[in-house]
């Protein structure tokens, strides 16, 4: 099973966001142990590394930035990814850029907190307690 985590689930963790981060937490340490391929976007790496530098300095956000691309497949995207983006329609290119970077790297599930974003997406998009329960039904 390879699952692709959107930017919002990867900062829930990185940020501490006290409402999220359980859950999203929870999610992909379940991921893990059911052996599911984690895969992020090169942009997600950018944004969350920006976001990070604000609260927790350059050191410790690069330190952060290591672990994630030890623990997380990183899919590129180029030009032809860009022209898939704006082909699926959305009303955000980044959630549409998102969804063809992980359709790109044929993945079975996209994660986000942003599920209104991701309507028009062609694969199967959960929230992370959506995707808790889904391998709580496989088990």
């Amino acid at each position: 099973m390879k699952v692709f985590i959107d930017t919002n689930v990867l900062l829930d963790l990185m940020l501490d966001r006290p409402e999220f981060k359980n859950a999203s937490a929870s999610c992909i340490q379940g991921l893990r142990n059911h052996g599911a391929g984690l895969y992020i976007s090169s942009l997600t790496v950018i944004h969350a590394y920006y976001f990070m530098r604000k609260t927790h300095g350059h050191e410790k956000s690069m330190e952060i930035t290591q672990y994630t691309l030890d623990m997380f497949h990183v899919l590129p995207s180029d030009a032809s990814t860009l022209q898939r983006s704006m082909s699926l329609h959305f009303n955000d290119l980044e959630d549409a850029h998102q969804c063809a970077i992980a359709l790109q790297g044929n993945c079975d599930y996209l994660v986000t907190r942003d599920l209104k974003g991701f309507k028009k997406a062609p694969l199967t998009i959960l929230s992370p307690a959506e995707m808790l329960s889904h391998l709580q039904l496989k088990s």
